[in-house]
């Protein structure tokens, strides 16, 4: 069995699609978020094929397997991790690219250049770089650390074609070798008993929970006055309208309302992590304070404060 724990993934990008659905068709910002979501996406089904390639592997025991793993080192320098396993007998970072094409890798200056038919080559920062940088960050966040660390970059694009310049200064696999090679370092001696591991494994989820992420709002500089109104449809990203009961996306022809509370937690990754409920109303006029209020506290948000200023946040689990 595998536990894996995730920091955002599913819901980070549905609220990215609710984001970019408010915004209007002539927003000057709309085809770059929207080039954004795409490669968010691709990302993501690369490391959905990891994971299950990862249930191929014999575990000795069950790792904890944490999926984008964002932490601050300080506060200029934060580090995102596509994937860390940590187990009794070592702890693997793993960086997962999903890009088609002819990939090659260069040394001086370090860059990957993809090249597809009748196009240009298009140069991409040096994967092994952001590794080095994941792997120094990991160790300054965790100095004490007794187990080794391993670091691999896995290519999830079964499509893709490579050239090296020089020896990679990574381990490098494709996917299908992912399994054989955390296979091999299973057979690793134990280091850390169970509750040492487990004391490991919690402070390290710690971590990435307390780390949040920019708003929307903030990252892309988008004033609350420029998205439209009303809930919106993450797959379609057309509105939803009230129908009797429920609500509807017209354009997807399925029933909606569970979209509901999808459009208000949407808004804390919009707007940040802390809000009222009249903030987020101004967003979603047409869905009452109650409602809001009973999705807040059943997804395991906290009221802050008197009745006249009360905001909330999401609680972390200790």
């Amino acid at each position: 069995m595998i536990a894996i724990y995730i920091h955002h993934t599913t819901s980070f990008i549905s609220a990215l699609e609710i984001f970019y659905a408010q915004l209007p068709h002539y927003h000057p910002q709309k085809s770059y978020i929207e080039s954004q979501l795409k490669n968010i996406k691709t990302g993501e089904r690369g490391e959905s094929k990891v994971f299950r390639y990862l249930e191929e592997v014999s575990f000795k025991e069950p790792p904890i397997i944490l999926r984008n793993f964002i932490a601050q080192v300080h506060v200029r320098r934060v580090i995102q991790i596509d994937l860390v396993i940590i187990t009794r007998r070592y702890i693997l970072l793993i960086e997962v690219k999903n890009i088609a094409g002819h990939i090659k890798f260069n040394s001086v200056p370090a860059q990957l250049i993809r090249t597809l038919p009748e196009t240009p080559p298009q140069a991409f920062d040096c994967p092994f770089t952001q590794l080095d940088r994941n792997l120094n960050g990991f160790s300054t966040l965790f100095p004490d650390l007794q187990l080794p660390i391993y670091t691999a970059l896995v290519w999830a694009n079964a499509s893709a074609t490579f050239d090296f310049s020089s020896q990679p200064p990574h381990t490098f696999m494709t996917l299908k070798r992912l399994p054989l090679f955390v296979q091999q370092l299973e057979q690793l001696p134990l280091v850390l008993p169970d509750n040492e591991v487990q004391k490991l494994q919690q402070k390290i989820i710690t971590k990435t929970q307390f780390f949040q992420e920019v708003p929307f709002s903030k990252r892309y500089k988008i004033e609350r006055a420029e998205l439209l109104e009303g809930l919106f449809c993450p797959t379609c990203h057309s509105a939803l309208k009230r129908f009797v009961r429920t609500w509807v996306c017209k354009v997807c022809n399925v029933k909606a309302h569970e979209l509901i509370a999808l459009n208000i937690l949407s808004q804390f990754a919009i707007h940040g992590p802390v809000l009222s409920i009249s903030e987020i109303r101004k967003q979603l006029p047409e869905i009452g304070a109650d409602a809001i209020r009973k999705v807040l506290l059943q997804a395991g948000y906290a009221a802050e404060g008197n009745t006249n200023a009360r905001v909330y946040r999401k609680k972390i689990e200790g």
